[in-house]
C-alpha cells in the first residue's frame, strides 16, 4: 500500500488515494496512519458493497414476483429507467450498523 501511495504522490490521479498521497509528510510516524486510513477505506467500501449486493439478492429471492419483473425487463420505478432495481434496493432494506 505504501508503494502505491508513493506512486500516486509522484503521479496523481483524480481519486481518493491521490488526495491522501498528497498529504504524505516527512514524518515517519504519520506514514502508518496514512496506510491504515487507506486500508480502512478499502475494507469499508468492500463490506458495504458486499452487504448491499447480498441483501438485494435475498430480497429478490424472497419476492419472486419482483425477480420475475426484473428478469422480464419491467421497471421497478418508471422514472428511474432500466437500472431502477439497482438504484432502489439500498433504500428498501439498509444493512444494520453495529453499535
Amino acid at each position: 500500500m505504501w508503494e502505491l501511495l508513493c506512486e500516486r504522490a509522484a503521479r496523481p490521479c483524480d481519486d481518493l488515494l491521490s488526495s491522501l498521497a498528497a498529504e504524505i509528510s516527512n514524518r515517519r510516524d504519520e506514514h502508518a496512519d496514512l496506510v491504515a486510513n487507506c486500508v480502512f477505506f478499502i475494507s469499508a467500501g468492500h463490506s458495504t458493497t458486499t452487504t448491499l449486493i447480498a441483501g438485494g439478492v435475498v430480497l429478490l429471492l424472497e419476492n419472486p414476483e419482483q425477480l420475475a419483473m426484473l428478469r422480464e425487463g419491467c421497471v421497478v420505478a418508471s422514472s428511474r429507467g432500466r437500472g431502477a432495481a439497482a438504484v432502489a434496493e439500498p433504500d428498501y432494506d439498509r444493512p444494520e450498523m453495529p453499535s
